[in-house]
């Protein structure tokens, strides 16, 4: 039987372990309704549901720049230096499924992502 190293097995727990959390976050988010635009506002319930959207989506910034004073600069930053990586990540991943003449190049021979 082939031994993995160490890495190996730390990096597929990783990503094992990530598509778990996507898993669930995708179930949960389900049942959601997509965020509208400012043209898409016709009536007060949508204004409503708009304003509600927005201060959900604010509130755990909110919390943690009340919470904890000086240190939310380097914590949302982190988190959001984390959620782009993740981002990025998953883009690479998927860019790497797509077939070496289909893809679309630079200059520089770097994949051009707009083309994608």
């Amino acid at each position: 039987m082939k031994k993995l190293s160490k890495e190996l097995v730390k990096r597929l727990i990783r990503e094992e372990m990530k598509a778990q959390v996507e898993n669930y976050v995708n179930q949960t988010m389900q049942g959601i309704a997509h965020s509208q635009t400012l043209s898409d506002l016709e009536d007060g319930s949508d204004w409503g549901r708009y304003f509600s959207t927005m201060l959900g989506s604010q509130t755990f910034n909110t919390a943690v720049m009340f919470g904890t004073g000086g240190a939310a600069l380097p914590i949302l930053t982190a988190q959001a230096m984390g959620s782009k990586y993740g981002e990025l990540e998953a883009e690479n991943k998927e860019s790497s499924r797509v077939p070496e003449s289909q893809r679309a190049y630079t200059r520089n021979d770097r994949p051009c992502r707009e083309a994608r």
